[in-house]
């Protein structure tokens, strides 16, 4: 008898979090389709449509994936799921350099040169913590060259990496 009330609000909680993630889900689906409607031009009954059969096919992969997959072959395939869209994305999409990404990478360029006056600019005597990544950035560029790309692409590897231990925590739950 005491075992099964610590399962039974275990069970709740977690339909209770899947409930909330369904809600949150619709709320952001919701907010895209306005978003789409007023950037495209585009009539529901065209995006709606869409919109469920990709649903239907998240059920249809989740069903699949529970009923057949084991918890190693799921997140293996997640993983590798994770990192092709992020690889397909750093090829595909042009990421402007900008902001502090910007400071940051021409000081790294700089400091390769052996140029370490950047290290007087107002930005990094008020965010002093910026140099570290800085010359991380100076490492890589140094071994690899200059671009941008082996940058982006390591920060999407890290992420991935990161996705895996969440993944790997929500296994254990």
């Amino acid at each position: 008898m005491q075992h099964t009330f610590p399962l039974k609000l275990n069970t709740f909680f977690v339909k209770c979090l899947l409930v909330l993630c369904l809600i949150i889900s619709a709320a952001i689906t919701w907010q895209s389709i306005g978003i789409i409607q007023e950037k495209v031009d585009t009539h529901s009954f065209i995006i709606i449509p869409i919109i469920i059969l990709i649903g239907l096919l998240f059920l249809l992969i989740g069903y699949i994936s529970n009923k057949y997959m084991s918890t190693f072959i799921f997140t293996v395939s997640l993983i590798v799921l994770a990192f092709s869209v992020r690889l397909i994305w750093v090829l595909n999409v042009p990421t402007p350099i900008e902001s502090d990404f910007s400071v940051m990478y021409n000081s790294a360029i700089q400091a390769t040169k052996g140029d370490f006056s950047f290290a007087q600019d107002d930005y990094y005597t008020s965010w002093v913590y910026q140099l570290g990544f800085t010359m991380y950035q100076a490492f890589i560029i140094k071994l690899f060259g200059e671009g941008p790309f082996l940058l982006t692409f390591k920060y999407h590897v890290l992420h991935r990496n990161n996705m895996a231990s969440l993944q790997n925590n929500f296994i254990c739950f």
